[in-house]
């Protein structure tokens, strides 16, 4: 099989919210050797990229994105293995801290975020959902990351989000740093 008719079948696979065949599908394609974001990008993003749109078209309900973001989610955990093994290979190019705010427990988007920023380089710390302000001022305080990715998929914890810019402002958090980054 070729290696874009094997990515075609991954984006079917977790396109339907075949978690068992997706996994098999991801662990057969990173076997193959391609680049991990190419595994990401064009077999598990674009599948739940064509459930994402049809939802938003009304052509498919909640339950099958719930479906396909597990699907997606069993992969991610083989394919991070392997982007955090590439990192080590690459050039620095800054520091991400990155988590869902508060109140909200939605995580697929950010972690395909902070695994194609880790997969090009960048150190990322991810803290996982349902975080409070207070833990992502120390962080950021520790870290002193380049970027401070707040995710929230309820519309009802975002406000969360202003709380923790609000807060590293009147902390002095914001800081400036010189750097160069080309995804």
């Amino acid at each position: 099989m070729s290696h874009t008719a094997m990515l075609e079948e991954l984006c079917e696979a977790v396109r339907s919210g075949n978690i068992e065949e997706s996994k098999n599908l991801t662990k057969r394609a990173l076997d193959a050797n391609p680049d991990p974001i190419v595994v990401i990008e064009q077999g598990l993003a674009k599948g739940l990229r064509t459930i994402g749109e049809a939802f938003g078209r009304g052509e498919a309900f909640l339950t099958d994105l719930m479906f396909v973001a597990e699907a997606m989610k069993a992969s991610m955990i083989l394919v991070e293995p392997v982007l955090r093994s590439k990192h080590k290979q690459r050039q620095f190019r800054g520091a991400i801290l990155i988590g869902t705010v508060e109140g909200d427990i939605h995580d697929i988007g950010k972690s395909i975020v902070a695994a194609t920023l880790e997969a090009h380089g960048f150190n990322v710390v991810d803290l996982g959902t349902d975080v409070p302000s207070t833990t992502f001022l120390e962080k950021a305080t520790e870290m002193k990351p380049n970027i401070l990715g707040l995710s929230a998929l309820l519309s009802t914890t975002m406000p969360q989000q202003k709380t923790v810019v609000d807060g590293s402002v009147s902390q002095q958090l914001i800081w400036s740093r010189s750097w160069s980054a080309e995804l």
